[in-house]
């Protein structure tokens, strides 16, 4: 499975269409949470399809996992009873799960459910972007090409225990198997091989076993959730009882906030929007490292971009560190107590800074020989050029081999990131002899051009922000995928490098964790070189919120739609 999720930054995006999914029960007493965001749901609310973080929010309220993180970033169990048992050569895992979870339809969860979920990714017909790290499942090949009619690598003995047979051990299979969201075989009866639709085409109407199910939902205004009331609490726990996802303008957030038309804004990267709600004695924050890298995507399928040492010289040319100096300084607003946080960096490379193994590398805490970080270098940039015989023209554009040096940039609505970053990257590559074309589509736009090869030659740039949800390396085998079935959706920057990809499969395969961690440099090296993609930056990650919320438990690896059961609204 893909465990990255998509981030729009700060898109604003307004889509019209309505429908009213499952209902429940609600109070006049009843506890709401409103939580804000700037970028309209799309709708995509199975575990199998969703992309977006915005999504994920509501797979997160309406679905279990058998794993999940706990706010130390540790897994521990929800629909399991504990962390699996996995065999000594590493080939087996076997989960056992705990009894009397029910979805929303008063069904059972049991063994059944799991494999069922498994096996729509695995399906000839799946094109969704969570589909990734199952190659490795014994059986997976067979079912997938159709010439098998059981995913044979799951078994499931009884009602509450579930096997996975792996072909060779595979270092964040615990994570990987684990911590995907569990769907109803029941809900979706239909389901037959090579018929994954079925899921796809219902996804609005949840039917989870997690803590709430969707009341309502509209793509212009968000949607609205009530308790599950087949879903059973320990003490204390998921004391909210009605959330509301409210889409924002991404300019009044922060007002609506004062005023108390929304109790939180979540994720917030923004100096401003915390310097401004620091000072508020009505309003609280916290804040945790980023799990996200905001990057630009570099299309190495079409045009310019596809030769690499215009890719490299690129990296060259952007200032990234003069845009987290600019984007991230706290203004006058901001308390004394937000301006000792560091709100942004360079990441060192385009991965996860949750990583265990690696992220101290991206993080800049940790330093590794070979790898190739891009410092800002305009000589460099025009060295690499030259070299690659990219001649300046008398218009002063470079060309080769009658090609124009053109890079056409596809950009999302409304976002500040890229008001910093245009003009910056507009000045040094003018100066490095690019001609830079801008188009400005909405993100949902953005996003289904740049998952769809057709579209490819509409665009050599895009920007977008990837939040990585599990501790492991493995979103870069993802991330650089060059299997035809999910390159589109996962590989944005469509590098096709076989020898990376190996490596890849080598540190995934790896039992030891010391030499997957060793293999997985070498992987981030090789990637590096490729400069598919140009990290720009990481950092912090704040919540802003209303003071009669007290939002205990999240962080890093848990937001606030995995939090509700700490989660409290006076």
């Amino acid at each position: 499975m893909n465990k990255q999720r998509i981030v729009a930054g700060l898109a604003s995006v307004a889509m019209a269409s309505t429908l009213v999914a499952c209902s429940g029960g609600s109070s006049s007493n009843a506890k709401t949470l409103t939580v804000s965001v700037n970028q309209s749901l799309t709708g995509q609310f199975t575990p199998q399809y969703a992309s977006s973080a915005y999504d994920q929010y509501v797979v997160n309220l309406c679905y279990e996992s058998m794993l999940k993180y706990n706010a130390d970033n540790e897994l521990v169990p929800e629909l399991a009873k504990d962390l699996p048992e996995v065999s000594a050569d590493g080939l087996t895992l076997t989960y056992k799960l705990e009894k009397g979870h029910k979805f929303s339809d008063g069904t059972e969860v049991t063994s059944k459910d799991v494999k069922f979920t498994f096996a729509t990714l695995a399906d000839p017909s799946y094109a969704g972007p969570n589909g990734g790290g199952l190659e490795n499942l014994v059986g997976y090949k067979e079912y997938n090409s159709g010439a098998a009619k059981e995913l044979t690598g799951i078994e499931t003995p009884d009602d509450y225990t579930v096997v996975f047979h792996l072909v060779s051990p595979q270092i964040d299979a615990i994570t990987k198997f684990g911590g995907m969201g569990i769907t109803s075989a029941d809900h979706y009866s239909k389901y037959k091989q090579g018929k994954v639709k079925v899921v796809e085409k219902n996804q609005e109407e949840s039917c989870g076993s997690g803590a709430y199910q969707i009341k309502s939902y509209d793509k212009a205004s968000g949607a609205s959730f009530v308790r599950n009331e087949e879903f059973k609490p320990e003490k204390g726990q998921y004391q909210v009882d009605q959330i509301i996802i409210k889409k924002t303008d991404v300019t009044t957030e922060v007002s609506e906030l004062k005023k108390g038309t929304v109790d939180l804004i979540p994720d917030v990267i923004e100096t401003n929007k915390v310097s401004e709600a620091s000072q508020d004695k009505n309003m609280a924050f916290n804040y945790y490292s980023r799990s996200a890298v905001g990057f630009v995507a570099m299309n190495a399928n079409n045009g310019a971009t596809a030769d690499k040492a215009v890719r490299q010289a690129l990296m060259y040319a952007t200032d990234r560190q003069g845009f987290c100096d600019s984007y991230f300084g706290w203004d006058k607003k901001a308390s004394d107590e937000v301006k000792k946080v560091e709100g942004g960096y360079v990441p060192a490379a385009y991965w996860s800074p949750a990583s265990v193994n690696c992220g101290a590398v991206v993080r800049n805490e940790e330093t590794i020989d070979g790898l190739n970080t891009y410092a800002f270098d305009m000589d460099k940039a025009n060295q690499v050029l030259d070299e690659a015989g990219w001649v300046r023209g008398a218009d002063g554009i470079r060309e080769k081999d009658g090609q124009k040096l053109e890079i056409k940039f596809l950009c999302s609505e409304g976002n500040s990131v890229l008001e910093t970053l245009i003009p910056m990257v507009k000045k040094t590559w003018s100066d490095l002899g690019v001609d830079l074309k801008q188009t400005t589509v909405d993100f949902s736009t953005l996003l289904s051009n740049i998952q769809d090869e057709s579209h490819d030659s509409e665009w050599n740039m895009c920007f977008l922000a990837t939040s990585f949800t599990d501790n492991q390396d493995a979103g870069a085998n993802d991330s650089y995928t060059n299997n035809p079935n999910n390159m589109a959706v996962n590989n944005y920057s469509r590098i096709n490098d076989q020898a990376l990809v190996d490596q890849l499969t080598k540190a995934r395969a790896d039992s030891d964790a010391e030499q997957s961690k060793a293999d997985y440099v070498e992987a981030m090296k090789m990637a590096a070189d490729d400069a598919g993609y140009m990290p720009v930056y990481s950092g912090m990650q704040f919540n802003l919120y209303n003071k009669k919320v007290d939002l205990t438990g999240t962080g890093t690896l848990r937001n606030w739609s995995q939090s509700m059961d700490t989660i409290t609204v006076k």
